[in-house]
């Protein structure tokens, strides 16, 4: 029940110095901070009714009206939760991460990649040893 409350479980390896010296340093800083605000106003917008309520705040009526998903990432969310023995609360914060992902993106719904990206953050803690 712990770990159902910690959204995601990342492990993250050592980068060799040679790709934290390499020129092309990927996506600028700059780039960045322009989605998440975009990302911001466009959750504040959603939620405008109820206060600028973020994703990660989202109560369970708020995820069934703003984390709806397509019939794809419902079969994917159903076979994950089985294979990773998720609980009902750790279903509900892959869905709040994965619509935080589609509003990094840009995108109005939430769709497969964008679950399936917020399944790899959520990771399998009894895989992992955590």
């Amino acid at each position: 029940p712990l770990l159902d409350r910690i959204d995601m479980h990342v492990e993250v390896p050592a980068v060799p110095w040679r790709e934290l010296a390499a020129e092309d340093g990927g996506e600028g800083s700059a780039t960045i901070r322009e989605r998440v605000v975009a990302a911001r106003r466009a959750q504040a917008e959603r939620n405008a009714n109820s206060g600028p309520v973020w994703n990660s705040r989202l109560s369970p009526a708020g995820i069934e009206a703003h984390c709806r998903l397509d019939r794809e990432s419902e079969q994917l969310l159903a076979r994950a939760a089985e294979r990773m023995a998720l609980s009902a609360r750790s279903c509900h914060r892959i869905m709040k991460v994965a619509r935080t992902i589609a509003d990094l993106a840009g995108e109005k719904e939430i769709r497969a990649p964008h679950l399936s990206e917020a399944l790899q953050f959520r990771g399998n803690p009894a895989m992992t040893g955590a």
